[in-house]
Parts: structure tokens; C-alpha cells; sequence
């Protein structure tokens, strides 16, 4: 493509454009003009009682707070502690980590009053995680053959 037919391709795209945002500013403003004896269907008041909710009570919260709380301080305290392991034997320290963080989060769960149908999946998959990074542990040490 040549010089001249670049720049007349890139005016073509541009006129394009430049009518295309008329039209469309033009069609914004013919919709926004109303008759002066159309009826104007005013947005509804906001509802008073989902303004003002809260999904925790005020135990709830202190507990998910504190719970929180634990599970960091016991993170903290992990992260000092195993330090010293990393490089060593990093699928001990991963096993760790996830292990407090599992219970950690099911503690969230269950302190944040939220009903058994709504645990139960989260419990599930924090169940099989566990199980596989702790079973797989076992199975390195026994087996020989694999």
C-alpha cells in the first residue's frame, strides 16, 4: 500500500468515525426530548430496609473478626517457625500452609452463621484438599515401587 493510498484509507476510517458519533450523538438527543404532556416514569425511592442491612450480627462479625484474627497470628507464626525448612523440604511447608489455612477458612465459615446448605460444598472441598495433600504424603514414604 502506498503512501497516498494509506492516508486516504486512514481519512475514509476517520470520516467513518466522525459520522458515526453524529448520528449517534443526534439519535441521544431526539430520545431525550419528551413531549410536554408525556408522562415520565420516575426512578423509584430507594428501600429504607436493604440500605440499612447487615448480613452479621454484631456477635457474628466479633467472631469472624477474632477468628480471622487467630488464623492470621497462627500464619505469623507458621511463617517464622518454618522458615528455617523452605529450603529443605518445600511440600512439607506447602502442606502446612494449606492444612491452617483449610481450618482456618472453616472456622470463617461456620462463625459467619451461615446455614449447613450453604457450608456444605465449601466443607467438601476443603475435606478433599486436605485429604489429598496429607494422603499424598504418606503414599511417597511406603511406596518403593512407584
Amino acid at each position: 500500500m502506498s503512501g497516498a493510498s494509506a492516508r486516504r484509507t486512514g481519512f475514509g476510517w476517520s470520516l467513518l468515525l466522525v459520522l458515526c458519533l453524529a448520528a449517534g450523538h443526534a439519535m441521544a438527543e431526539a430520545a431525550s426530548d419528551t413531549p410536554e404532556g408525556a408522562v415520565v416514569n420516575p426512578a423509584p425511592a430507594p428501600d429504607e430496609r436493604f440500605r440499612s442491612a447487615n448480613w452479621l450480627t454484631t456477635v457474628e462479625q466479633n467472631l469472624s473478626i477474632a477468628v480471622l484474627g487467630f488464623g492470621l497470628a497462627v500464619l505469623l507464626i507458621q511463617f517464622f517457625t518454618l522458615r528455617t525448612v523452605t529450603p529443605s523440604n518445600p511440600e512439607l511447608v506447602i502442606r502446612a500452609y494449606a492444612v491452617t489455612l483449610i481450618v482456618v477458612c472453616t472456622l470463617f465459615l461456620v462463625s459467619a452463621g451461615l446455614s449447613t446448605n450453604q457450608i456444605a460444598p465449601a466443607i467438601g472441598l476443603f475435606g478433599t484438599i486436605a485429604g489429598y495433600l496429607l494422603g499424598r504424603a504418606g503414599r511417597h514414604g511406603g511406596d518403593s515401587d512407584s
